[in-house]
């Protein structure tokens, strides 16, 4: 029987929800992506079992959005290992429970059998129990925090998003919980933390393995766990959290969920695609903990907001309005985070780092707060590198971290923060809601006839303004008719042309888009043009 080609079963975007095999188990996708895994050592309950490593995981896979349950498990393998054991109850909503590694992964290649049987899966794609990467990548969600819900320190948040022994509560829980009871991650996925103990792929040793999709099998019979259980500690919950337990253990405590996975997908190629740069490594102390959080950087105590780790498809498919044929989307892998001004640098700010006012020379007014205007690329990266210059002598960004204007793919990332619609913050088709967001001229409520002070407009979901309209920004990018897709691309070697992306005051609603983009040559500069920085690791 045909079978369909991998490319088609793959998500768009990290947490996609799919119903996969004739029992419709729902998976979320997990993106390529790079990410710490395991905990520093500032860490609250750590363990010496969890020393960070950089783990690359170049192929996207599906992971069960709960813990499989006894309905599930039932359907598949038509028995029923919890039953008549002392201190388990039988309820189709329960995770699957009194399940051994070996039961676990008998079920997944059950469970391939029968996809395959049907015809409409990749002939080289198979469930199977995730690796410790996988699960805790899966488990973090684009976070680095202790929890995917936080550091919670005292524990106020993790009744809401985890079962197990809370701490105000000494006495534990006999059985588990109803898998997807409680709130989901970041990508949608239930039970991360607590309620069942999950199996890993891997067999267990005292430190993680690094590199690029890592997994350790050797001949023991010691197993992982992961996430804790109903009657685990608060620490135990944690996402970098690791237990041991030989292979053939089986208790209330032990469940698991599987992965789809493929040995030849399209977004392995995407992921190590020849554009794509080395993942540096952000210095301790300069890493944010949340998309969003906010610190002020240099002598000028600039606000910049925390752009985190992670995979997002920019441009624009092609029923978008307005959409040019440049922007063809592309998978982008973007690590290990970064800091991006929280607006447009000002006239303020602008002429205490360069001592210059360009703007002047075309007539236009002083005024601090508005944005630096009549900006080329080559003023912009003056001052990117004299900021730096700054930085650096007074010891506030060490010697590998730079002030540098954003690459395209940072920049898009950042102004979607997590959304894949037109705007930032919708679909507007009218252009009702554009002025509530946008210092722009198009639409037909309150159009601007200049720029306005930065910051004046509604922020996107990360904390940051402007981003669409007032003025056009410079990226470090040349220009090239197709965007750059894989780990941090930075777009082609040389070009005649720089890119600008956000539109301006000026421009019609379809430059303002979160996909367009705008070549001009690096020299030129205009009332419409300016720019903000990022500051990344070197």
């Amino acid at each position: 029987m045909p079978q369909t080609p991998a490319h088609q079963m793959m998500g768009t975007a990290a947490g996609d929800l799919r119903e996969l095999t004739r029992y419709k188990i729902k998976f979320r996708w997990c993106p390529p992506g790079v990410f710490q895994m395991g905990s520093p050592e500032t860490e609250a309950g750590r363990d010496s079992d969890e020393t960070t490593v950089e783990v690359a995981l170049t192929n996207g896979y599906w992971i069960g959005e709960t813990e499989v349950s006894q309905e599930v498990w039932s359907a598949v393998m038509d028995t029923s290992p919890w039953n008549d054991r002392a201190g388990m109850k039988a309820d189709p909503a329960l995770p699957a429970i009194g399940i051994t590694w070996e039961d676990a992964a008998e079920f997944c290649r059950r469970l391939t059998e029968i996809a395959r049987e049907r015809g409409d899966y990749p002939s080289d794609g198979e469930f199977r129990l995730p690796t410790e990467a996988q699960w805790e990548y899966a488990c973090r969600a684009g976070t680095s925090t202790r929890f995917s819900f936080g550091d919670d320190i005292d524990a106020s948040l993790a009744a809401e998003h985890a079962e197990y022994k809370a701490a105000a509560d000494r006495r534990s829980r006999r059985i588990p919980e109803p898998v997807g009871r409680i709130k989901a991650n970041p990508w949608g996925i239930f039970d991360m933390h607590g309620n069942v103990a999950e199996w890993c792929r891997d067999n267990y040793q005292s430190s993680l393995t690094d590199g690029e999709d890592p997994v350790f099998e050797n001949d023991g019979s010691d197993r992982v766990l992961r996430g804790g259980d109903f009657s685990s500690e608060h620490v135990e919950i944690r996402s970098a959290a690791r237990e041991m337990k030989t292979q053939r253990a089986r208790s209330a405590q032990i469940g698991f969920r599987p992965v789809f996975v493929f040995e030849n997908p399209q977004t392995a190629e995407l992921a190590m695609a020849p554009e794509s740069s080395l993942v540096p490594e952000m210095p301790e102390g300069l890493t944010g903990n949340q998309a969003g959080e906010v610190r002020k950087f240099t002598a000028f105590e600039i606000p910049c907001v925390w752009c985190p780790p992670g995979v997002a498809m920019i441009g624009s498919p092609d029923s978008e309005a307005g959409r040019n044929d440049d922007e063809t989307q592309v998978e982008v892998v973007l690590g290990p985070g970064f800091w991006v001004g929280t607006t447009e640098v000002t006239q303020e700010v602008f002429r205490k780092v360069t001592d210059t006012q360009p703007w002047l020379d075309y007539g236009e007014p002083t005024d601090p707060q508005a944005p630096a205007v009549h900006i080329s690329w080559n003023a912009a990266n003056r001052f990117c590198k004299n900021l730096t210059m700054f930085a650096r002598s007074a010891d506030q960004i060490p010697q590998n971290v730079e002030i540098r204007l954003p690459t395209e793919a940072e920049w898009e990332y950042c102004c979607r923060a997590g959304t894949q619609t037109e705007f930032y913050y919708g679909h507007d088709p009218r252009l009702r809601n554009i002025h509530s967001y946008a210092a722009t001229r198009a639409g037909v409520f309150g159009p601007v006839s200049h720029v306005i002070h930065v910051g004046k407009r509604e922020p996107n979901a990360w904390g940051l303004y402007d981003m669409h309209g007032n003025v056009s920004e410079w990226c470090s990018n040349w220009y090239s008719r197709g965007l750059s897709g894989g780990t941090n691309p930075r777009g082609p070697a040389e070009g005649g042309q720089k890119v600008l992306r956000g539109g301006s005051w000026q421009d019609d609603a379809s430059l303002l888009r979160s996909a367009a983009r705008n070549p001009l040559n690096p020299e030129e500069a205009s009332r419409k043009t300016g720019f903000r920085f990022v500051v990344a690791a070197d």
